[in-house]
């Protein structure tokens, strides 16, 4: 900022900017109450994802006026909203490594990573990964995108079954949710046992 000053740059603030036309020596760009002409630009308004900070996809409008081909935006890089409206209720429980398997169209996809559960669905790292494969069938009501979430990829079925014999073999009065709780944060285990 201070090198723009130096060279007599000025700073306007707080003005929506509702048209950019090009001339024949440069632009003319229509703000609210005021207009500039200028002899260059450069368009920096973000994307759509996310209005409330000004991001209203106004960019891609005077692109695509000024003759740039556009590609349609989608979402990528996001939580994922699940129909499991129970997950809410774990807002905030993570898990350090999750495998999320999916796919899209004819591709099998297979995700590791952290994965927390938010307060619409989930998030983490892996479900960011996921979420760029699968962006073209969401959102889709009529037919939801199936996540399948393996939520202790380190054990091999057989080995999981044998450790939880062997703690209900070792402490018989031990509530099933708790041996559970040896592999999983307690809260999730409560959860899935009263869902199931």
């Amino acid at each position: 900022i201070k090198h723009a000053q130096e060279v007599s740059v000025d700073f306007v603030y707080g003005k929506k900017v509702s048209s950019i036309r090009k001339k024949s020596d440069g632009f003319v760009i229509s703000a609210e109450s005021i207009t500039i002409n200028a002899k260059k630009i450069i368009l920096a308004t973000g994307g759509v994802s996310w209005p409330c900070t000004g991001s209203t996809g106004d960019g891609l409008v005077f692109a695509k006026s000024f003759g740039h081909k556009i590609i349609e935006p989608k979402a990528s890089l996001c939580t994922l909203v699940t129909n499991q409206t129970w997950f809410h209720q774990l807002k905030g429980v993570s898990l350090n490594n999750v495998v999320i398997k999916t796919a899209s169209g004819n591709k099998k996809i297979s995700i590791s990573g952290p994965l927390v559960f938010t307060d619409s669905g989930i998030g983490g790292p892996c479900v960011l990964e996921v979420s760029r494969f699968i962006t073209d069938f969401l959102p889709d009501e009529k037919n939801p995108v199936k996540l399948v979430i393996d939520l202790l990829p380190e054990y091999e079925f057989k080995k999981l079954d044998e450790n939880i014999i062997s703690i209900c073999e070792q402490q018989p009065k031990k509530e099933l949710a708790n041996v559970f709780a040896e592999f999983l944060p307690k809260s999730l285990v409560s959860k899935i046992c009263e869902e199931s």
